[in-house]
């Protein structure tokens, strides 16, 4: 059976970081200048371990969408398959891999103040849905210093909205996380928002 590995660096061309998958002992990217998916979006894909399609490269320009590579995952005891194309498959031991999996996402270390700020932001927010269906997507401190950027989308569009935090301790914007929702996805009423917290707040 293969190896599997996961390696979390910087991702400068995104302003993110990669997962880069290590297989067999090599890195799978290393002849091309594909790049990794950020890993919160790499773990976040339930076909990682149910089966299916997972997205796991990138354009070399950064973009998720542009250029993806994709490959079938598919649990078939005592292995897990990844089907990398056609005639090219990787088989994993299942308990094996599904430790990986599990340690791998829940592994931080590989964060710095911003990233996990975000995550910490992320975790009060998940699942929430403000006025008129607009639902909760990501949360960057790296749009600009001090300050936390929220996205909510409904049907490809989108809103943002800012609120601060002193840019160098996490567990400092998760006030400002909690009054969002306390002000606009708890309180909002009937499509009128309620006011957002400011930045500096």
């Amino acid at each position: 059976m293969n190896t599997l590995a996961f390696k979390i660096e910087p991702c400068p061309v995104a302003n993110d970081h990669q997962v880069r998958l290590i297989v067999d002992g090599h890195d799978w990217f290393e002849d091309d200048d594909t790049l990794g998916i950020d890993p919160p979006e790499f773990f976040a894909q339930g076909a990682l371990i149910s089966g299916g399609m997972i997205t796991v490269g990138r354009c070399g320009c950064g973009a998720v969408g542009c250029d993806n590579i994709e490959f079938e995952v598919e649990r078939k005891s005592p292995g897990v398959i990844w089907r990398v194309r056609e005639g090219v498959s990787y088989v994993f031991r299942e308990s094996d891999y599904d430790r990986l999996i599990e340690a791998a996402s829940s592994d931080f270390s590989w964060e710095d103040a911003n990233r996990t700020a975000e995550r910490l932001v992320a975790d009060v927010l998940a699942g929430t849905t403000i006025d008129d269906g607009f639902q909760f997507d990501w949360a960057s401190a790296r749009v600009g210093h001090g300050k936390i950027t929220l996205s909510y989308s409904r049907a490809g569009e989108q809103r943002t909205f800012d609120f601060g935090w002193d840019g160098v301790t996490p567990e400092s914007a998760i006030p400002g996380a909690k009054r969002f929702k306390q002000t606009r996805v708890d309180q909002g009423v009937g499509g009128q928002p309620a006011t957002p917290p400011r930045v500096g707040d």
